[in-house]
């Protein structure tokens, strides 16, 4: 449910009688799922994720991988992987 600003109040009213109210679980299912992780950025495909996703610099992503090697958060940075 969407509501806009002017529709506040609703919105406040609606959530304190939700909070109010009890549920019931009727059905649960479960299933095992094998997710594999993704694979490792190179140097350059993570440049270039982080321009295209938050509009880094080169430059700034260099930096921010260093920092993070330097207090041995990642492997080393200049590898393929």
């Amino acid at each position: 449910m969407d509501f806009q600003k002017s529709e506040l109040n609703e919105a406040n009213i609606l959530v304190q009688t939700l909070n109010q109210m009890t549920g019931i679980v009727s059905d649960m299912a479960t299933k095992d799922v094998t997710v594999r992780p993704p694979r490792l950025f190179s140097l350059s495909k993570l440049q270039n994720y982080m321009s295209n996703k938050y509009n880094w610099p080169a430059s700034k992503t260099l930096n921010k991988l260093e920092e993070l090697y330097l207090n041995k958060y990642v492997a080393y940075l200049r590898t393929n992987t």
